[in-house]
């Protein structure tokens, strides 16, 4: 048994967000201005998977007006009744369709774009999203 884990700290005053990966997803980030693109940040193993494993961090750098969309692998690997995984791109077209959007929108966003992929296909595996949007100022 195992779990993967994306773990992150944000601090609120200076945008710093420090992180560490168990073998999770690659979060999303979209910075103020941009457009989403996955943050290609180095995995650990998955816990569980070893004893005695050792976990490094890494920190992002958030400006004001960045968003930051995290999820479970059931996101990605949603498939369609002719056995095709929505996949990252979709994902990431889906969070760039809305991405002027709150935080609530662009999860409502990518949760109808899944629907729409899968159709009457049936789930698999755990859908689980979160989107956080990073205002600066402290708050």
């Amino acid at each position: 048994m195992f779990v993967t884990v994306w773990f992150g700290i944000l601090d609120l005053e200076s945008g710093i967000l420090t992180a560490a990966n168990a073998g999770h997803e690659y979060p999303i980030l979209k910075q103020a201005g941009g457009n989403f693109e996955t943050v290609k940040d180095k995995h650990g193993f998955v816990i569980g998977g070893m004893e005695n494993i050792r976990y490094k961090n890494y920190e992002l750098m958030l400006e004001p007006g960045a968003k930051l969309f995290l999820y479970t692998d059931g996101l990605t690997e949603a498939t369609s009744a002719s056995s095709e995984m929505f996949g990252m791109e979709r994902t990431v077209e889906a969070l760039n369709g809305a991405a002027d959007g709150t935080p609530r929108q662009l999860l409502e966003a990518v949760d109808s774009a899944v629907a729409s992929f899968v159709q009457e296909a049936e789930q698999f595996d755990d859908l689980t999203m979160m989107c956080v949007s990073y205002t600066g100022n402290g708050r």
